[in-house]
């Protein structure tokens, strides 16, 4: 068991555990996404798992669309759910990227 803290340079989410966040202490900025490839912090981990819950949820509101075929709602939802599908893919790379430098591809952001 670890007992070591991150001062005050990081908010931790209990005492000797990952930090929730990393506080700049020259600026003030809270970064919720670490820099590096070989940790993660509480909030990044919440993050990774809402972006992976939308991208579920746009499949799914693809998947479901050709079931109501009679009205204009399924091509609304099949094209809504592609659009969140597009988007939150591009987050996930980017957040990828952010960790991963030399990453080479990139979506929309």
């Amino acid at each position: 068991v670890s007992t070591q803290s991150t001062g005050s340079s990081g908010i931790n989410a209990e005492y000797g555990g990952a930090p929730f966040a990393h506080v700049d202490r020259n600026s003030g900025r809270t970064s919720f996404i670490h820099g590096g490839s070989n940790a993660m912090f509480v909030a990044e981990s919440y993050i990774i798992a809402i972006v992976n819950g939308v991208i579920a949820l746009g499949f799914i509101m693809m998947a479901d669309a050709p079931k109501d075929q009679t009205t204009l709602n399924s091509k609304y939802m099949s094209y809504g759910g592609l659009a969140l599908v597009v988007v939150f893919f591009s987050i996930l790379l980017a957040i990828f990227r952010m960790k991963h430098r030399a990453y080479p591809y990139s979506l929309l952001f």
